[in-house]
């Protein structure tokens, strides 16, 4: 059974003081990995790692160059409030209000105070793993987050150091992985009964199946293998104008990709717990300068139908002198209907447009951006945009 921390724990903390949130992280031997992931890897916004249930729950903390050291393990409400304690780092469980140690902190393991019995006191040394069942009915359940406090002989004069803070989220989700896409290849995913078994709604239409092409497209009626990305075609449905066949669709980084195809994959995520269809760009790669173009995904959310988000922040610049696009919008997938339209080099601009005659397309070319800043890996402002059907195919973006 968990223990509530002790007066040992919140006299090594009460000297301290309070700091502007942010999350400590591993130093060099002093580790948390939550089933083999680093946290702040996994996710570098929540620190959360995805665990599709039923499965195990691994908890593994390793110390570097310190073989066989002491530690606390502690579980709470993740918070990168950075409550700074006194041998540097924040602890980034629990709650803290005005300085106040941090309170909603629980002790699993305690082998570095002693000050709390535990049947591991005598076991719990690095390197070491907790492991735990996790079955079905864990999905969309919370266990909080953890992180360790863990001996640390090489720096005086307390001998401490932090881990960084991570938890699990659980999830039933459906996963499917195309790693075989060829290159300009598109391939058609059919959505999981059981797990999905709505459809997504997309434009004012409700589908059971949809294209994923390797040049970041997502499309409803044929699939996309251009790899030469244009506005105009985008908004013919993404062919050369006048539109032959409507193709409505969605424009997740369109661009020239993989042209190694190490490591990357189109991922889908269908989690019936949060009612979500997340499609994955993994691990990508500019096509022309052969550069790391990152990973980025987008997710219809169909507890709102209608509800498309594009989430762009791990994906990388290429080089503009060599590299087309991206392009990030949505399009009705028929030029000859609506008014279709551009935004200026100002994704905040996009990310508040809405249309006034629908249907229509909407899009955005980062090409002359990236020409505009230079460089390999530019640092555009492409973050998380939210596009939303509100109704007769007039669309809003926010």
């Amino acid at each position: 059974m968990m223990n509530r921390i002790v007066l040992s724990l919140i006299v090594i903390v009460a000297i301290s003081t309070s700091a502007a949130a942010q999350w400590d992280t591993d130093g060099p031997n002093a580790a948390l990995t939550i089933n083999g992931q680093t946290p702040s890897v996994a996710d570098a916004i929540g620190h959360l790692v995805t665990i599709n249930v039923p499965d195990t729950l691994s908890l593994t903390l390793t110390s570097g160059a310190n073989a066989n050291v002491g530690f606390l393990l502690l579980n709470g409400a993740l918070s990168p409030s950075g409550f700074v304690v006194p041998w540097g780092g924040s602890l980034d469980i629990g709650t803290s209000i005005g300085g106040a140690p941090p309170t909603g902190v629980t002790v699993i393991i305690d082998s570095l105070l002693y000050s709390i019995p535990s049947p591991f006191t005598v076991f719990a040394i690095t390197p070491f793993t907790l492991s735990a069942s996790v079955g079905a009915a864990f999905a969309g359940v919370s266990v909080g987050g953890f992180q360790t406090i863990m001996a640390e002989p090489t720096i005086p004069p307390l001998f401490m150091d932090n881990t960084e803070a991570g938890g699990p989220t659980f999830e039933d989700n459906v996963v499917t992985v195309y790693a075989a896409l060829a290159d300009d290849d598109s391939t058609s995913h059919t959505l999981n009964g059981v797990a999905t078994p709505s459809g997504v709604t997309f434009a004012g239409m409700t589908y059971t199946s949809f294209f994923i092409g390797s040049n970041g497209v997502v499309s409803f009626a044929v699939g996309v293998n251009d790899f030469t990305p244009t506005t105009p075609e985008f908004f013919s449905g993404f062919q050369v104008a006048p539109t032959v066949v409507a193709n409505s669709g969605i424009a997740l980084g369109w661009q020239d990709l993989g042209r190694t195809g190490v490591l990357d994959d189109v991922t889908i995520i269908e989690s019936p717990s949060s009612n979500t269809v997340r499609v994955e760009y993994n691990n990508q790669e500019h096509w022309t300068s052969i550069t790391p173009a990152g990973s980025w995904s987008g997710t219809f959310n169909n507890s709102i139908p209608g509800l498309f988000t594009f989430d762009m922040t791990g994906f990388i610049g290429g080089d503009p002198t060599l590299d087309l696009g991206p392009l990030i919008g949505v399009t009705d997938g028929n030029d000859a209907v609506g008014t279709d339209y551009l935004a200026d080099l100002d994704v905040d601009q996009l990310a508040g447009y809405t249309t006034a005659v629908g249907p229509e397309s909407i899009v955005e070319d980062f090409n002359a951006l990236l020409t505009a800043i230079g460089g390999i890996g530019g640092a555009i402002d492409i973050t998380v945009i939210n596009f939303l059907d509100v109704g007769a195919s007039t669309y809003t973006l926010f």
